[in-house]
């Protein structure tokens, strides 16, 4: 028995029209995304360990910001102190990047440099606790969870990211 296909009778390959013409989108659109930037880009390394705009390129901002009930957590002066170092991601599997200006943290996700969350902190008898909390509305940049568990996911991010340990109950 011929294991071989049927069609395979030892002549090279030619494509027709449409295999031709399907072969070059793809070769077109390949070439595209190797030149096209994607994702965010980092200027120079984070070498006193701070995470700063001025460090990346491709960061985009809310499109569609929405009022974001902000979580009751709140954070000692130490603690404030760590957060404003914010989150540079190691790789591609670090959902977040994390900075601060300010009394404002901005979260933006890693891959498309999306502009995700966007928390006021204020200092209120001796802790630092989000005072107001805008997050991404538009459906095609964001799908939002709800309103208490995007809250959630802020603080979570805020908690392992930025502090290193879970979020508090």
């Amino acid at each position: 028995m011929n294991s071989a296909p049927d069609h395979d009778d030892g002549a090279p390959f030619v494509p027709g029209p449409k295999s031709q013409a399907l072969m070059d989108a793809t070769a077109a659109l390949i070439r595209r995304q190797q030149t096209e930037p994607r994702g965010l880009r980092f200027k120079r390394p984070a070498s006193d360990g701070i995470m700063r705009r001025e460090d990346v390129e491709g960061l985009t901002e809310i499109s569609e910001p929405a009022p974001l009930t902000p979580p009751d957590d709140r954070w000692s002066g130490e603690e404030w102190a760590q957060i404003q170092r914010g989150f540079r991601p190691n790789s591609q599997d670090d959902y977040w990047l994390v900075l601060v200006e300010g009394d404002w943290l901005y979260v933006y996700r890693t891959l498309s440099g999306n502009g995700i969350y966007r928390a006021r902190f204020e200092q209120t008898d001796g802790q630092w606790r989000i005072a107001e909390a805008l997050i991404e509305a538009n459906t095609a940049r964001f799908h939002r969870r709800g309103d208490q568990e995007d809250s959630r996911n802020l603080a979570l991010i805020i908690r392992n990211l930025l502090l290193n340990g879970p979020v508090a109950s």
